[in-house]
């Protein structure tokens, strides 16, 4: 009985093993096509996005083409009033506008989801509306926005403070857009000012020290010249003394001859 018992106990074992297993290897099995579906899933949703984003930027180029030659009076009665609905809110900025809605919306597109595109994105309007605001101080050519800007910053801090505060933002836009601080080159540009004048005190020291050893060189060179002058001139005169005095010596013997003669006498 102890043996039945205990090989009924190991049958089950096994089987409750190879159930186990099964289940295993059917969640294995399961999770494997879930992953699977969620792959094929997100490359089709990505594949989709891709296609929308390519026609958004077809059409957009269609429109900016279309707004571009409403500007010049191409585009038929329907692009006439277009034109003229931009060049009434925006100004001279209706010839510019096409193109910077094209780039943007292509911008976008080819950047989703990413934080530091919207922020180049919006700094691209801010700076549209900028200029607006500057046509408008020039010339009077910044449409309505310009005019209902310039109408509220002109009172309130004057035509030069206005000028100076859209200028400001300006740049800040401009260095949002393009990564690039305008202080920066400004620093580089007075590094390599005074590199360059560094290097041109350098030069200069240089050359000057170089004259002046020129200059001790040129004076060394006469001072020999006037010493070789000198010892050639008195080479000269001493066979000159030496024959004189040779010829002077025979005169002065018979004198003295002539005066112990005379004294014998």
């Amino acid at each position: 009985m102890a043996s039945k018992t205990e090989g009924k106990k190991k049958t089950s074992r096994t089987s409750t093993s190879s159930k186990s297993k099964g289940r295993s290897q059917t969640k294995k099995k399961t999770g494997n096509t879930g992953g699977a579906k969620k792959t094929k899933t997100a490359a089709a949703a990505s594949q989709n996005s891709f296609i929308a984003g390519e026609i958004l930027i077809w059409v957009t180029l269609a429109v900016s083409i279309l707004l571009v030659i409403s500007n010049f009076g191409l585009a038929g009665f329907v692009g006439a009033k277009i034109a003229g609905v931009m060049q009434k809110y925006i100004g001279w900025m209706a010839y510019v506008f096409p193109i910077l809605l094209f780039c943007g919306v292509a911008f976008v597109v080819s950047n989703r989801g990413n934080s530091v595109a919207y922020i180049k994105i919006s700094a691209a309007a801010v700076l549209t509306i900028l200029l607006c605001v500057l046509l408008q101080l020039l010339n009077d050519r910044g449409g309505l926005i310009g005019e209902g800007i310039a109408d509220l910053m002109v009172p309130a801090i004057g035509v030069a403070g206005t000028y100076v505060v859209v200028v400001i933002l300006m740049i800040i836009c401009i260095v949002l857009i393009t990564e690039r601080s305008v202080l920066r080159g400004v620093r580089k540009g007075s590094e390599k000012a005074y590199d360059r004048a560094r290097e041109d005190m350098q030069r200069h020291r240089e050359e000057s020290i170089e004259k002046k050893m020129q200059k001790e060189q040129v004076r060394e060179q006469e001072r020999e010249q006037k010493r070789m002058d000198h010892q050639v001139s008195v080479c000269r005169l001493i066979p000159h003394w030496t024959g004189s005095w040779k010829s002077r010596k025979p005169n002065r013997k018979p004198i003295r001859k002539n005066r112990k003669n005379a004294h014998r006498e």
